[in-house]
């Protein structure tokens, strides 16, 4: 664990800011339109699920695809709600900015933060989620800090991480598992402040809401049969054992990555935190053999993100250091310990 210096909040934050900027060039919002659609309707009263909501959705995003609308909880809308008291350019801009300020927190975990800055643009899922402000985005952040609470004891704060993570069960519940595990072995009050907020996140929900999950159960089917999705969960057992000698946070981060189906590379961010656990010109390098993802051949345009991961992984975790005589991690990146 690198100590966090003032220097490197300073780089962070201004990398944030210049990259959300350049972002703006695309244009803000692509798939957050979605989310602060579907949270309006819901705050005025209306179903953000069914034929209405995603007539209305396809009318009003670029994003939502042969009506797939959303297919989001309605605990996720509650917690998006507040910013659709903003117009919808602003709050895009705040959502973009936050996200990858909560994203750049993972720098944090290495010693080499700065050098390491680079992966922002060279890791396709990494800029791909920021280009579209995909909510991963923040529920990556989460998870970091996640990692940091465990790491510091912080029981509050990994409580309110567990509680939000459940949300985006793609993005989250892994790390809120672990979360749970690291909570009743060691921090039992976490768990109780993660019940706490769910139990009060699901009357909200229930009260403004009554037959919520039916439907958002039926919008999930139609979500499905409307977007393609493939399972990678076949890697999850190579990767976890390729990262077996790295962080407890870099195995969480595979599993979270490729145990559920995947549609986009912004999807499988999670394993940006083995590229930071890895570090160096290898990360660097084999980050950016990601960006073959476009243009190589359907069946195989994946592996440009999972191969050069699983072999870097393989050589850190297991080659190196038997070269250097133990299993300790590579440089000066250590396990964080519960």
């Amino acid at each position: 664990m690198s100590s966090v210096q003032p220097k490197h909040l300073v780089v962070l934050a201004i990398t944030a800011i210049i990259y959300t900027y350049l972002i703006s060039i695309i244009g803000y919002g692509h798939d957050y339109c979605v989310h602060y659609y579907a949270a309006k309707l819901f705050w005025q009263g209306q179903s953000p699920y069914g034929m209405a909501a995603n007539t209305f959705l396809a009318h009003t995003c670029d994003a939502v695809s042969d009506g797939a609308g959303s297919a989001y909880p309605i605990p996720f809308l509650i917690i998006i709600a507040p910013m659709t008291w903003l117009p919808f350019i602003t709050s895009a801009i705040l959502w973009t900015l936050s996200g990858t300020l909560l994203l750049l927190l993972a720098w944090l975990l290495v010693a080499e933060s700065p050098k390491l800055i680079t992966l922002i643009v060279l890791f396709l899922p990494c800029y791909q989620v920021i280009s579209i402000g995909q909510s991963t985005l923040h529920w990556f952040g989460l998870s970091v800090v996640l990692i940091f609470s465990i790491q510091r004891r912080w029981w509050f704060v990994a409580g309110c991480c567990m509680a939000l993570l459940i949300w985006k069960p793609q993005a989250g519940l892994i790390f809120a598992l672990a979360g749970c595990w690291w909570a009743w072995r060691r921090e039992r009050r976490a768990l109780v402040v993660m019940l706490c907020i769910t139990f009060v996140f699901l009357i909200w929900a229930f009260m403004l809401f009554p037959n919520w999950i039916d439907e958002w159960l039926k919008q999930i089917r139609n979500y499905s049969n409307i977007v393609p999705l493939r399972s990678y969960a076949l890697f999850v057992p190579v990767l976890v054992f390729t990262c077996w000698n790295l962080p407890w946070w870099t195995k969480v981060a595979a599993v979270q990555a490729l145990l559920f189906p995947v549609g986009n590379p912004y999807m499988v961010l999670p394993l940006l935190l083995i590229w930071l656990s890895v570090g160096g010109w290898t990360a660097l390098i084999g980050a950016s053999l990601s960006y073959f993802w476009p243009v190589l051949p359907y069946s195989i345009h994946w592996y440009s993100i999972l191969a050069p991961i699983c072999l870097v992984t393989a050589y850190h975790s297991w080659i190196l250091p038997r070269l250097r005589g133990g299993p300790t991690p590579p440089g000066n990146r250590r396990p964080l310990l519960d």
